[in-house]
């Protein structure tokens, strides 16, 4: 037997997503309330399929349904359940029917679905679902927003009133970081991340924006001064800022160093670290690093990611480097092809952002996360329907 449970606003947006992913034998165990969601969704439902002979569908500790032994090999399974939960399953049944004409006379949708291609009784919302993943959405994320926009819209609605309701959807589910950087009584500020992220630049758009723009004292420390090329950038800006740079040998050495900082008699307003961006296959570093960054006292933490790395290598840079962080910063946002990614890894990391960069100019390139910027990114316009028209 094989159990999937759906995050999902309704049982028919949850059912939609199973019938994709376990198939037309695929049925419902359970459904409860999702607490503790990170996504938004409202309800855990849990289908099951693939029974042997001796088994039968288990309900889920919890679950507001009551399941009786269900012959698996009828193409109608029966569920008993309490009666105010009737309507709900005749409606799934009637979605089945529907479900199993529209699939036996598929349709092309277009090249952006790859072999993952729900089929949508809206048209309109199947070109919304393509959108999403030409926008860099991953398929199971786009499907389970269509299909929850499917069983709400009405039948009737245009391609306009279908995308403002997907931008809601969407708009609902990013994490924002609403505090800036050395507003939240912490005046010392690290960026980690992998090699090539942009740390150091990143570091230097702070020192600008929420330093010398606001007319605080600087100071900056830079960790593993010995990486190529990891401090000559740091010295240049700390030389135009007039700010000190303090060289830290290892991880280790990081809060003593910081402690005699802030002890000084002329300690700065905003001290900025910047770390080494490790090999990814280096742990023994990272923890170093993280054990170090734990021992330093009030810190503000940010992971840096390239928005233009592949889904998978920015959930490898957040599991190497993301133990220690409060926040996240997307850079080279301007440069990234499928910005729709980015929706995805940041409800996987359940960290807010807090900052992202478009251009390589120091003083004016990090940018506030903006939740309408940010998901008409991930979302796109009408402009793009019109391309995959």
């Amino acid at each position: 037997m094989r159990l999937k449970t759906y995050n999902a606003d309704t049982v028919q947006a949850a059912l939609k997503l199973a019938r994709i992913e376990l198939g037309e034998d695929a049925v419902l165990i359970g459904s409860n309330e999702n607490s503790n969601s990170t996504t938004g969704a409202k309800l855990r439902v849990t289908f099951g399929t693939d029974f042997s002979d001796d088994e039968q569908p288990t309900v889920i500790p919890g679950a507001q349904s009551k399941v009786e032994p269900v012959d698996v090999t009828s193409n109608a399974p029966t569920v008993t359940t309490p009666p105010n939960e009737q309507p709900i399953l005749d409606e799934l049944r009637r979605l089945r029917s529907d479900l199993d004409s529209i699939r036996a006379a598929p349709r092309q949708v277009g090249a952006a679905e790859s072999a993952f291609t729900p089929v949508f009784e809206n048209h309109l919302i199947g070109r919304l679902f393509v959108q999403l993943v030409t926008r860099g959405v991953s398929p199971t994320l786009a499907a389970r927003l269509a299909a929850e926009l499917e069983a709400e819209a009405e039948p009737d609605a245009s391609y306009h009133s279908l995308l403002d309701q997907l931008y809601s959807r969407v708009r609902s589910l990013w994490r924002i970081r609403s505090q800036p950087v050395g507003d939240a009584g912490c005046g010392t500020v690290a960026v980690v991340g992998p090699a090539g992220a942009g740390k150091t630049s990143v570091l230097a758009k702070i020192a600008m924006l929420r330093g010398v723009a606001l007319g605080k004292s600087l100071g900056f420390v830079c960790v593993d001064p010995y990486r190529v090329g990891g401090v000559d950038h740091l010295e240049a800006y700390a030389g135009l800022m007039d700010a000190p740079l303090r060289l830290v040998d290892r991880p280790e050495e990081l809060p003593t160093a910081i402690d005699e900082i802030r002890s000084a008699s002329e300690a700065p307003d905003l001290l900025l670290l910047d770390t080494a961006g490790y090999s990814l296959k280096d742990s023994a570093s990272q923890r170093a690093l993280h054990d170090a960054l734990r021992h330093c006292g009030d810190l503000d933490v940010h992971l840096t990611l390239s928005a233009t790395s592949r889904s998978e290598d920015i959930r490898r840079g957040f599991d190497a480097f993301g133990a220690s962080a409060d926040s996240l910063i997307f850079t080279r946002l301007d440069e990234a092809s499928a910005p729709g990614a980015l929706l995805d890894e940041s409800l996987r990391f359940g960290l807010p952002i807090a900052y992202v960069t478009a251009g390589q100019r120091t003083a004016h390139d990090l940018l506030p996360a903006d939740l309408d910027e940010l998901t008409m990114l991930a979302v796109g316009g009408a402009e793009t329907e019109s391309a995959l028209a």
